[in-house]
Order: C-alpha cells, then sequence, then structure tokens
C-alpha cells in the first residue's frame, strides 16, 4: 500500500483591524469554506467546531455586536504555535 501527503490552498480572511475572521462579505462570497449555519441560521458555526453541552455544534463568537466572526479555538486555517502565534 501507498500514502503520500498532500496540500490544499484555502483563503484566509482579515477583518479592517487586521484580525483572523470567517467571513468579509457574505454577498460576494468571500467566507471561509467551512462556514455554516445550524438551527434555520439562527447560529453561526464551523464544519470544525466540536459541540456544546445541548449536542449541537459550537457557535462561533462575533467581535462587539454586529463585529467579525471570531474563528475557533479548533480552527486548522488558524492554528497556533506553541508561543501562542498564528501559523
Amino acid at each position: 500500500m501507498k500514502t503520500d501527503t498532500i496540500s490544499i490552498e484555502y483563503t484566509r480572511y482579515y477583518d479592517e483591524d487586521d484580525n483572523p475572521t470567517c467571513a468579509i462579505n457574505f454577498q460576494d462570497g468571500r467566507f471561509c469554506a467551512h462556514y455554516a449555519t445550524t438551527r434555520f441560521g439562527l447560529d453561526e458555526t464551523c464544519l470544525f467546531a466540536g459541540t456544546n453541552t445541548h449536542g449541537r455544534p459550537e457557535t462561533l463568537r462575533r467581535r462587539g455586536d454586529e463585529g467579525s466572526l471570531i474563528p475557533g479555538e479548533w480552527c486548522p486555517l488558524w492554528k497556533k504555535d506553541k508561543k501562542g502565534e498564528i501559523r
């Protein structure tokens, strides 16, 4: 049997303050390929999110009331190294 390792390219987004975010414009399709909603669009989440105590995917948080989406700690696109820096 044979195995190999491949790389897949993804686009990462930054908000106007240069913070990592999951989306910058939904109308023109500039959001993460792993972005999802649950509860008929009421909760924003990610395909990589863990589950909460109710068994539903974790909800993404926003900066401020209607600010940019904050990638979760589990996000493979925004992994932090041992120094806490995004790689």
